[in-house]
């Protein structure tokens, strides 16, 4: 008799294989096609410039970014980032490495979970292990872009362990111990992982665990000789609205049935809050959801009588009920972590499912095929909104759980490609910034740390230069200041439109931008301060239209027509306005179509004379 062989058979390529293959293609491109449409603020700019000066002038980083603006963990994600900068010194070599890592990881946890689980769980992870919002920044240089490609690669090398009791945790540990450093939110999988090796210790007892963990601790105590994160200053930021605290909350937020909701149906709530809303991948987001969730239902029931599942289900209701409980608002990146885990389980309740209904394997597939349709169709039509747009605006209230309650806020998400194609546009034309006017420009360059300033600060001639509006190519409403005008220039999104320059004057200060240089955090300035409220003076001989930009506190509020006086002048239409509020600002529009009353007395608007803190540009036009 033939000794049976040690290692497993190589199997017959199935239908099922080449379906997932394809599915891995078509994310492999969405991900190299669309690599630049993706968030690109002060996050991901404060940490490319934390390894641009690392690459460029040896400062190494000695600590991972503030999570929760108080804990420091070792700067494995800086290192991470660094390395695609060492081939090509640009963002696009990070986004495509990012992306292909991503793909990587569930390709490879397919390949694996097909081997070892079978076809149908296989399939059914894939297409479930793909959300919609998440695609947008996986790509991202950004620490979550890397958590779910992570996870993914935790979880399989988990399930190989389960399956194989008696091997080492070599690859297990250190994988784990990278994903701590990209976020804490993997946390919980690690007590998960520590409590299933307390039970079975025959995994403590084999040299590649101890090995893997003698290398951990060597590199943790390093790094604190190394760092001190005890001594780093903590970074706290605004707080969320306050919630009860300490032990005694904890069975609150445990019973909150709306906070768990919340949390769960976060990659729905996502993309349904976005602005303006895209009905077609709303649907999609909500019929993922649907089959995730029944899936995770029939998954727990069903892993209670397989062990290797029955460790994985576990890991994941303690995941959920230690977030739910220690997290008084958790957010949306936070769910990254266990989205595969999520997907795994739904995928096994699927699976069973369909075994104990006889469903044969060709139907199974198709439905496999149609969900990974799903996904991949939503990913694309939220792509295009945000190559069409140049940005998302994504719902700040939805971006929590619990959900804040309160006035709607929103999260204004540019996108690298609008970004790098203003920045080049603005130097390629020559155009400085004491040129550019409008709420769009100050909304981009607010939500990016001003990275994305023109690189010319100040134009030679400025009173007789050009002066450049950055409009929305759909605008909210339609505004007088553009109306019959042909855009000079188009960018993703974006018109921009030139404007023959008005004396004008702000407070007394020439020039149409009163902008301060002061910052609140590593991520907002804080506005301007006007202690006797804002004085727009301009002078033209005939009709004119002025366009009045504002971002100010929270705290200010502005309305016509009381919160304005004019004066020198009449009103020839009524004034146009518009706001909205962006994470802690309040963001205003307004436009007066004005007639002067003496040929030589600027026109003058006023806020009342108190104290205000408000970024002014203001830009006007004649009329013909």
């Amino acid at each position: 008799m033939n000794a049976p062989p040690t290692t497993l058979p190589l199997r017959s390529i199935r239908p099922g294989d080449w379906i997932a293959v394809l599915i891995l293609l078509a994310l492999s491109v969405l991900q190299l096609y669309y690599c630049d449409l993706t968030f690109h603020g002060p996050d991901q700019i404060r940490d490319m410039d934390t390894v641009r000066q690392w690459l460029h002038q040896g400062q190494w980083p000695q600590s991972s970014t503030p999570f929760n603006g108080r804990l420091y963990f070792p700067p494995g994600f800086y290192y991470l980032l660094g390395l695609p900068l060492l081939v090509i010194d640009s963002e696009i070599s990070i986004f495509v490495a990012f992306g292909l890592f991503y793909v990587a990881c569930i390709g490879y946890a397919w390949y694996t979970l097909s081997r070892s689980l079978g076809e149908r769980i296989a399939l059914a992870y894939l297409v479930l292990c793909m959300p919609i919002f998440g695609s947008v920044y996986t790509h991202s240089a950004w620490n979550p872009a890397l958590v779910m490609g992570l996870s993914s690669l935790v979880l399989t090398l988990w399930v190989q362990a389960l399956q194989q009791p008696r091997q080492g945790w070599f690859a297990l540990v250190l994988a784990m111990f990278v994903l701590l450093q990209i976020h804490p939110s993997a946390a919980p999988l690690g007590v998960a992982l520590g409590l299933y090796a307390l039970v079975h210790p025959a995994v403590l007892r084999h040299r590649a665990t101890w090995a893997s963990i003698a290398i951990v601790a060597a590199l943790s105590a390093l790094w604190a000789a190394w760092a001190q994160p005890w001594n780093i200053p903590r970074v706290v930021a605004a707080p969320p609205p306050p919630t009860p605290g300490g032990w005694s909350a904890l069975p609150g937020r445990i019973l909150d049935a709306g906070k768990w909701w919340d949390a769960l149906a976060m990659p729905y709530h996502m993309v349904a809050g976005i602005s303006p809303a895209i009905p077609a991948v709303t649907a999609a987001a909500a019929a993922l959801l649907g089959v995730m969730l029944v899936g995770v239902a029939l998954g727990l029931v069903h892993a209670m009588r397989a062990r290797a599942m029955r460790w994985v289900a576990f890991a994941l209701v303690l995941w959920w009920v230690m977030a739910i409980a220690l997290l008084s608002h958790g957010a949306f990146w936070h769910l990254d972590v266990i989205q595969p885990w999520l997907a795994l389980v739904a995928a096994y309740g699927w699976a069973r499912t369909s075994e104990q209904w006889n469903c044969s394997p060709s139907p199974w597939r198709w439905c496999a095929a149609g969900v990974g349709a799903l996904a991949l169709g939503g990913q694309v039509g939220l792509y295009r909104q945000f190559e069409a747009q140049g940005r998302i605006d994504v719902s700040a209230n939805a971006s929590f759980f619990p959900r804040i309650q309160g006035v709607e806020r929103l999260i204004p998400s540019f996108s690298y490609r609008y970004l790098h194609a203003m920045q080049t546009y603005l130097q390629t034309e020559g155009i400085c910034q004491n040129q550019l006017r409008g709420l769009y420009w100050m909304l981009a360059r607010d939500m990016t740390n001003r990275q994305f300033d023109a690189r010319c600060r100040d134009s030679a001639g400025y009173a007789s230069a050009l002066q450049y509006l950055i409009e929305p190519t759909h605008p909210i409403i339609p505004w007088a200041l553009t109306e019959g005008l042909t855009p000079v220039a188009k960018l993703p999104g974006a018109s921009v439109y030139a404007l023959a320059p008005l004396p004008l004057h702000i407070n007394g200060r020439e020039g149409g931008n009163v902008f301060s240089d002061e910052k609140a955090d590593y991520m907002t300035f804080l506005p301007a301060r006007h202690d006797q409220g804002i004085k727009v003076q301009i002078s033209a001989q005939g009709p004119t239209v002025l366009r009045v930009s504002l971002r100010c506190t929270d705290e200010t509020t502005l309305r016509l027509p009381d919160s304005w006086t004019l004066a020198h002048a009449t009103s020839m239409a009524p004034p146009r306005a518009s706001q909205v509020k962006y994470l802690g600002s309040n963001y205003y529009t307004f436009e007066w179509t004005l007639q002067p009353a003496q040929a030589h007395t600027p026109m003058t608007l006023a806020t009342p004379p108190v104290v205000t803190h408000c970024d002014v540009s203001a830009a006007a036009r004649a009329l013909p």
